[in-house]
């Protein structure tokens, strides 16, 4: 049995699994980054956006847990997070995804 389901029906059940996947993050203020937004779920840093450049860094399990659970390809998943993060974050200002594995020296004592 073959069920078919629209684009809208789609977008909202990504939604939804993003929102389990972000569920307890919270933004943290850096003062060694100002120009940074930083979100951290579980003591660990997931999100940070330039509030320069617009670039998003994304967690990388959690951009593969994305991709994984729908079977999309790089650029459809960074679309679905982008629009996910502008929606629910208020973020206007997305000019490029990235993912990385938040282990750069940069993040120790944030």
């Amino acid at each position: 049995m073959k069920i078919l389901i629209t684009e809208n029906q789609m977008r909202k059940v990504q939604f939804k699994y993003l929102d389990y996947l972000f569920e307890d993050m919270y933004e943290i203020k850096s003062a060694k980054y100002p120009d940074s937004k930083i979100w951290k779920k579980d003591d660990e840093v997931v999100l940070e956006l330039s509030n320069i450049s617009g670039q998003l860094r994304v967690l990388h399990s959690i951009w593969s847990d994305i991709s994984n659970m729908f079977s999309l390809e790089d650029d459809e998943t960074e679309q679905l997070i982008k629009d996910w993060v502008e929606q629910h974050l208020e973020v206007e200002r997305i000019t490029s995804l990235y993912k990385t594995k938040f282990y750069h020296s940069r993040w120790n004592n944030i």
